[in-house]
């Protein structure tokens, strides 16, 4: 691997590392917030946008969008060995998430809102059903262990990427 591959993942993991410490942090805030039976609508818009940053900053490390743009990261290096210790519950809920995030949060897509049109002769109905809260408590605090697996897994990656460099220091050339 050449010093600038290098540097080029030690730096994709980096942000990947705040997008995930980002996504457990609102996580936390969301777990010890709770939930009320009397949420009032400045409470529902605090979680939605609570919400929405955590599943956003979940998902951005998986994103390939990076590597469509010229000289764009790649999104999270070898994201299957990142998750390889996800229970069934997480990977689907992990699957759950970057749908929401792609038909939800990043594009428009009407299956994901519950948009529906009727269509008569004297008028156009539009219905949005759109699911207030996509996580509830429990599927919080399962995003937040699979963070926690993220983060240790990309604190790995960042010392493994660090000693590669340093190796590449003192024998002046490339590593394989």
């Amino acid at each position: 691997m050449t010093r600038h591959n290098v540097i080029q993942r030690l730096a994709r993991t980096q942000l990947c590392l705040i997008d995930i410490h980002e996504s457990l942090r609102f996580a936390e805030y969301m777990l010890q917030r709770g939930r009320s039976e009397s949420e009032t609508a400045d409470d529902e818009t605090i979680r939605l946008a609570f919400e929405t940053a955590m599943i956003v900053s979940y998902a951005r490390p998986f994103s390939a969008n990076h590597v469509a743009v010229q000289g764009g990261l790649p999104s999270l290096p070898n994201p299957e060995k990142a998750m390889a210790s996800y229970s069934d519950e997480q990977a689907g809920l992990h699957k759950y998430v970057l749908e929401l995030w792609n038909k939800g949060y990043a594009h428009s897509d009407g299956d994901i809102h519950g948009l529906e049109i009727e269509l008569d002769k004297r008028s156009i109905g539009y219905y949005k059903n759109w699911v207030h809260s996509p996580l509830g408590l429990n599927r919080i605090e399962l995003l937040r262990q699979m963070c926690l697996i993220l983060l240790e897994y990309m604190e790995l990656e960042t010392r493994t990427l660090e000693s590669i460099l340093v190796t590449q220091d003192l024998s002046g050339g490339t590593t394989a």
